[in-house]
């Protein structure tokens, strides 16, 4: 898929009750067919609510599984008040009142993740995602410490430290804080600040999963 185009993209996510989320992408022309999933298998038929546009909330009402506050807050976000949810959510674009959903296209799915990012902070729940070793995660170069390895095109080498760049370069005038990460070999690379890349996440720092709060999952 090519993330330049992205009204050819769509996602689907999973809230759990203990705070972890499941982002699912796919094609633009995929769709959901709710009755399918587990997450709302039941006697009775799970509800929908809508969120917003391009927004649906889907949920088992006569769940007994733990309460999602995080869930409850979300909907009560988007005007459904005083609702106590229960059990995982799934969240998708329109179903049109029936048992197929399509995917979230880009922009209601940026503004679902900052309206669960607020949820989880006034229920103070943290949201998190359980990752495979080989998927690429989003490090920061503030993640690093002295210590750490650091992967450059397939090579390992040791974080030695930090130092600040020369005052008068052009990128330090650029780019104020910008800073050099050196390793143990004379390796150094230019972290600028907030500068973020993609890494395996078998390969992520401790830093990482600190920041964000995501597992790794064991390999196989």
């Amino acid at each position: 898929m090519d993330f330049d185009f992205r009204e050819e993209v769509s996602f689907f996510t999973t809230l759990h009750p203990d705070g972890e989320v499941d982002h699912s992408v796919g094609r633009s022309t995929r769709t959901a067919l709710l009755t399918g999933l587990p997450i709302l298998a039941g006697v009775a038929p799970c509800a929908t609510l809508p969120l917003g546009d391009g927004i649906e909330l889907h949920h088992q009402g006569a769940s007994t599984d733990a309460a999602n506050p995080v869930a409850s807050r979300l909907a009560a976000h988007y005007g459904h008040e005083d609702l106590a949810l229960h059990g995982p959510v799934y969240l998708t674009g329109d179903s049109g009142e029936s048992d197929t959903a399509t995917g979230m296209a880009f922009a209601p799915f940026d503004a679902l993740c900052d309206a669960l990012n607020a949820a989880a902070g006034a229920t103070g729940i943290r949201l998190y995602r359980k990752v495979c070793p080989g998927e690429d995660v989003i490090v920061a170069y503030d993640d690093f410490v002295p210590g750490d390895t650091f992967w450059f095109l397939g090579t390992s080498r040791r974080v030695l430290r930090f130092e600040d760049m020369d005052p008068r370069s052009a990128t330090a005038q650029n780019d104020p804080g910008a800073r050099l990460l050196v390793c143990d070999d004379g390796f150094a690379i230019t972290a600028l600040p907030g500068a973020i890349f993609p890494e395996r996440a078998d390969r992520a720092p401790a830093g990482y999963w600190q920041r964000t709060g995501n597992r790794l999952l064991p390999a196989g």
